[in-house]
């Protein structure tokens, strides 16, 4: 993950990085 992306990166970055937890979470 890269630091210091803007506010509106970070928006559609977030939802991403949740899904992606998800997936991991159900293995």
């Amino acid at each position: 993950a890269a630091f210091g992306i803007p506010s509106e990166g970070r928006d559609v970055v977030l939802p991403l990085l949740d899904g992606y937890a998800e997936v991991v979470a159900s293995l």
